[in-house]
């Protein structure tokens, strides 16, 4: 009985903060984008400008989502700060009203592009058939979803701390007999291996390039399920090892990729339309777009001719700088 009170008494507590956050939220009216948030004699800082340096996204009903408060006043503060100090660069004179202009222009340009190029490219991956472009890249590149064989084995290691090589050799001869069983050989494993992280030393799904040159080649050698292994030497000491199963090579099928290809395939033809789009003018420029050439090629020229010039005027300073 003592539960099940502590049980309702927990649901009131929860449903009375649900009720109280909501109540709260209502209290609160939605700031007005004009509100002044910082204010100077230069400058007033506000809401909508906190929107836009945010970027935070909108709701269906179009409400903006603001971040949790810590982000919004690290946003508020960068503002401020970017407006004082830009009445600063103003006062130094850092940049005229003409590079001033050009360069809003060239912001504005850029990211308008860069909306227009997102919002085209998300209706060209919106008409694609994903399973078809999936299965089509499967059907071309067969090689790319081949499982190689693989091989599980258990194994010993005998260190070199204590004993020479030929030592290490000989003992591991003596403990592992080619006649012994499976579960003999665990036996083994158990009571003498030396590699402390091993614990029966079962090691499933190994394949090419996995492990160190001898232990694959050891490894890769033994063509029958229970065949035991010379023993043989890496830099960790001396192994043995014993093949407990063969997992040949095969060819996934395409239910088994299906999701890694799709995802792959979207990202390329999400590059693929990005760079398409931005590209487009330069293949194809609209009929009222005209290249003046005469112009470009005096330009293009006179670049060239201004460059050589100054690399002369480099080299006349090395020969000059020489003793």
């Amino acid at each position: 009985m003592g539960e099940v009170m502590a049980k309702i008494k927990r649901s009131l507590l929860l449903l009375a903060k649900a009720i109280v956050a909501t109540c709260a939220m209502e209290a609160f009216a939605q700031p007005a984008d004009e509100d002044v948030l910082w204010s100077s004699p230069e400058f007033d800082v506000t809401v909508r400008d906190v929107k836009w340096y945010m970027k935070s996204p909108i709701t269906a009903d179009g409400e903006y989502l603001w971040e949790q408060p810590q982000k919004v006043q690290r946003a508020i503060t960068d503002l401020m700060t970017l407006r004082v100090l830009e009445v600063e660069a103003d006062k130094a004179g850092v940049m005229s009203e003409e590079e001033k202009q050009w360069v809003a222009s060239y912001r504005v340009a850029m990211a308008a592009v860069s909306r227009y190029v997102r919002e085209q490219a998300m209706g060209m991956m919106e008409s694609v058939d994903w399973e078809q472009a999936a299965k089509e890249y499967y059907l071309a590149h067969p090689d790319e979803f081949v499982e190689p064989e693989a091989r599980t084995v258990r194994t010993f290691l005998l260190r070199l701390h204590s004993r020479t090589e030929d030592e290490a050799l000989a003992l591991a001869t003596g403990l592992a007999p080619k006649t012994l069983s499976q579960e003999d050989f665990r036996s083994v494993v158990l009571d003498n291996t030396e590699d402390e992280a091993a614990g029966d030393g079962l090691m499933e799904g190994l394949t090419v390039g996995q492990t160190v040159q001898p232990f694959e080649d050891a490894v890769f050698s033994l063509s029958s399920i229970g065949e035991i292994s010379d023993p043989f030497v890496s830099q960790f000491g001396v192994h043995v090892a014993q093949l407990l199963a063969i997992s040949p090579e095969r060819q996934q099928t395409f239910d088994e990729v299906a999701a890694q290809i799709t995802e792959e395939v979207k990202q390329k033809r999400w590059q693929e339309f990005n760079n398409y789009l931005r590209g487009e003018p330069q293949r194809s420029p609209p009929i009222d777009v005209v290249e003046l050439a005469d112009n470009v090629d005096a330009l293009l020229e006179f670049a060239d001719a201004r460059q050589r010039a100054f690399q002369k005027e480099q080299m006349r300073a090395i020969e000059a700088s020489r003793p």
